[in-house]
């Protein structure tokens, strides 16, 4: 039994249709990236936050300590 094997050519056929197949997925691989890059300056504004604050807390008590 033969089986008929669709050709999916980009240089036949509407234009549009044929743009969309190559649209969506970099639209999808740009939202995933955006979210990564606001999640990853949030992580990195908190910990940074969070370093220099202990640190702070650290040299003042080591200022009251001497």
């Amino acid at each position: 039994m033969e089986q008929a094997v669709k050709e999916n050519s980009i240089t036949q056929g509407v234009i549009w249709k044929q743009l969309l197949i190559f649209f969506f997925p970099i639209l999808i691989g740009t939202f995933f990236q955006q979210l990564y890059n606001i999640a990853d300056s949030l992580v990195g504004t908190v910990l940074s936050m969070v370093f220099y604050r202990t640190s702070i807390y650290r040299q003042a008590e080591e200022k009251t300590t001497l």
